[in-house]
């Protein structure tokens, strides 16, 4: 039992809660790219879409 409770009062490496939300800020910074990405690229990709002739593209 005496190690049990030396263990959960050791400080050092990291905890539950910092593996649960470092993903979570990782995926909130990925999502946050890939949105940023798509507005820079979708003028492009319809202007392209346009140019071959492939009709209205809105999406």
């Amino acid at each position: 039992m005496c190690k049990a409770v030396a263990f959960s009062k050791k400080k050092d490496g990291r905890t539950a809660v910092e593996d649960a939300v470092l993903p979570d800020l990782r995926s909130v910074v990925c999502i946050a790219a890939i949105t940023g990405l798509k507005s820079a690229a979708s003028p492009t990709f319809r202007y392209t879409s346009n140019r071959i002739g492939a009709g209205d593209v809105t999406s």
